[in-house]
């Protein structure tokens, strides 16, 4: 039986996650048309719960930070969605932060790798993590590192983080935004690429290239087959 079957999963994280699709006009261009998520948006987490049978929660909200910036119970992970929206039975939690808490978003501070408090960058990691390790003992937990970072060298910072925070607390993480054994996709700042090449992915996976640089559901679809086989790895 496939691994995945039948396991709660709880994904975590903003817009990438949950889907901004403003833009396309048919809602059938962008929700699923029957089965077991019918009606939900063409996003990774209901696309890979489709497939391999899972039960999907999309805990993702737009415009999401991990930093607690406003003491916000929707908008900052850190403040209280940590605990309150993690099911105790949840077999998986992933976590895809970090877009919106960079300098060219909500310019949240970075702080530093020990912080204890949730209103740095790297305290918000450190609180919320030690939490869900203690709490979900047994719940298989990973880090997504998003293609949303912009190339900004200020903002080159958080998605480095996001590296040593996983490193410090002895999770894996699949590394969309510069990690070469992940297909590059929009939004990419990864070096060494051919310019057409980047050019072309934007056009290929933004919902509407030049306006909205979210991920089209095509890049959800596509984003699914390698977070699948991240999720197969935990």
């Amino acid at each position: 039986m496939d691994m995945l079957f039948g396991k709660k999963w709880v994904a975590c994280g903003d817009s990438f996650t949950h889907g901004d699709f403003s833009g396309l006009k048919d809602p059938a261009e962008y929700t699923i048309s029957s089965g077991r998520y019918e009606g939900k948006f063409k996003v990774y987490p209901f696309l890979i719960g489709e497939r391999a049978g899972m039960e999907v929660i999309n805990e993702a909200v737009n415009g999401s930070t991990m930093t607690n910036l406003k003491n916000s119970e929707t908008h900052n992970f850190s403040f209280s969605r940590y605990r309150a929206d993690i099911l105790d039975d949840a077999d998986y939690i992933t976590l895809a932060f970090g877009i919106n808490d960079c300098t060219s978003h909500q310019n949240a501070p970075i702080g530093t790798i020990d912080d204890k408090e949730t209103s740095t960058f790297y305290g918000a990691w450190n609180v919320t993590l030690r939490h869900l390790i203690y709490a979900h003992p047994y719940t298989k937990i990973g880090i997504i590192i998003t293609n949303g970072f912009d190339g900004l060298p200020e903002d080159r910072q958080y998605p480095e983080a996001i590296r040593r925070i996983a490193r410090k607390y002895g999770l894996p993480y699949l590394d969309m935004d510069s990690g070469e054994q992940v297909p590059m996709m929009n939004r990419n700042n990864r070096k060494d690429v051919d310019e057409d090449i980047r050019l072309l992915r934007n056009r290929m996976f933004a919902v509407e290239y030049g306006k909205n640089h979210h991920p089209n559901p095509k890049a959800h679809e596509y984003e699914s087959t390698f977070i699948e086989s991240f999720l197969r790895t935990l």
